[in-house]
């Protein structure tokens, strides 16, 4: 049996965001543990955001045409890169590296609830079964999940 690949994504968004919260909410020094957070959503994202544009993207833009959204969700996701690598090159403790933080959090909120409403509804309609699984299977790969 295959993997579920939008409870897998789904979790990752959710795993990323409360990532994100928990980075901001350590603002009283906690710089260790803001840190670990940091690199966790920096280390989840990076296997989403390969996943979605490398496969899961160019699958569901074939099977529902949704250019346009997909054009969005890949913008969105460029735009989050960006500030993970500018957070990356600042001070854990700075007021710049919150507020990153911050834009992180709106950006990838809008992503995460764009990408699960708009694309996914009309993912689960018409990508055909045997793709779903495939991509289930290759997204818990990359992951180092088990197949179940």
């Amino acid at each position: 049996m295959s993997q579920d690949v939008y409870e897998l994504m789904r979790r990752d968004h959710a795993f990323i965001l409360a990532g994100i919260e928990q980075i901001l909410e350590h603002t009283n020094g906690d710089t260790a543990r803001r840190v670990k957070h940091f690199r966790d959503v920096k280390q989840t994202f990076d296997t989403l955001q390969n996943f979605e544009e490398q496969e899961f993207y160019p699958a569901a833009r074939r099977a529902t045409g949704l250019d346009a959204e997909i054009d969005d969700d890949m913008e969105a996701l460029d735009e989050a890169r960006g500030i993970l690598a500018s957070m990356d090159g600042l001070s854990p403790e700075s007021s710049e590296f919150m507020e990153a933080a911050q834009r992180l959090h709106a950006n990838f909120r809008w992503h995460a609830n764009h990408e699960e409403r708009a694309l996914w509804n009309q993912a689960k309609e018409k990508l055909p079964h045997e793709t779903v699984q495939k991509l289930g299977d290759e997204y818990a790969r990359r992951k180092g999940l088990p197949l179940t």
